[in-house]
């Protein structure tokens, strides 16, 4: 494997995949994260030293956009417009997570789901709550899905409903507070 050749080409993508997820990863973390692929796994090595340089610079830009992805997933999860993902659903559905909000949010949003989209929330009684095999992979997948974010979306009203009360306000230090309050004297 030439690594002169395989860093031009982690460049070349890198630039590409960084020019549709702008702010969400720059050129120099992907390429990192793009050679960490690489040596870790023998077979994508084989494959880029097997390749054509378009091969392996479409190879690199695919999996590029699935750390892009990956990334901006949890950046939108940590600037709390997500605060439940799939994963914390399914969890909770096995009974693997149980903390109070997690739980509330989950009662209220499954009783949306019942009326918006019965099916769905018949496939997830029948695989979660009677542990029954073989339930439409589909019904079930797209009912997790639902019920996420029907959670993340009562969770951002509760954010938006108590927003303004106590301990809400920006911090701000003494120093700064004086320099404010001599200016309104």
């Amino acid at each position: 494997m030439d690594t002169k050749k395989v860093q031009k080409l982690i460049a070349r993508a890198g630039s590409a995949v960084v020019r549709e997820w702008p702010g969400v990863i720059d050129a120099e973390d992907l390429g990192q994260e793009l050679w960490l692929w690489i040596l870790r796994s023998r077979s994508v090595q084989d494959k880029l030293t097997a390749s054509d340089d378009y091969l392996s610079y479409r190879l690199l830009v695919q999996h590029g956009h699935k750390i892009a992805a990956a990334e901006a997933e949890k950046n939108v999860r940590f600037a709390t417009n997500v605060q439940y993902s799939t994963e914390d659903v399914r969890k909770a559905l096995e009974g693997e997570l149980r903390w109070a909000e997690l739980l509330d949010d989950l009662t209220s949003a499954m009783e949306v789901i019942r009326e918006k989209h019965p099916q769905y929330a018949d496939a997830i009684r029948k695989r979660f709550g009677e542990k029954q095999k073989g339930v439409d992979y589909n019904a079930v997948k797209r009912g997790v899905i639902a019920i996420t974010d029907e959670m993340n979306r009562q969770a951002r009203v509760k954010r938006a409903e108590y927003g303004d009360g106590p301990g809400a306000r920006r911090v701000v230090s003494n120093a700064a507070a004086q320099t404010a309050s001599k200016g309104n004297e």
